[in-house]
């Protein structure tokens, strides 16, 4: 019993990881896409 919840604690604090590293993927492309749009904004101003 205890090895069977010491496989769920481990497989959930993966499914968290992978789900972390997703998300940080996803936030980079969006505050890359964020830079473009000001980097635009920027040079339109000038």
């Amino acid at each position: 019993m205890v090895s069977l919840e010491s496989f769920i604690g481990y497989g959930a604090s993966y499914v968290d990881r992978f789900r972390v590293s997703y998300l940080l993927n996803f936030s980079l492309l969006g505050i890359y896409d964020l830079a473009l749009l000001i980097n635009s904004a920027i040079i339109f101003i000038i």
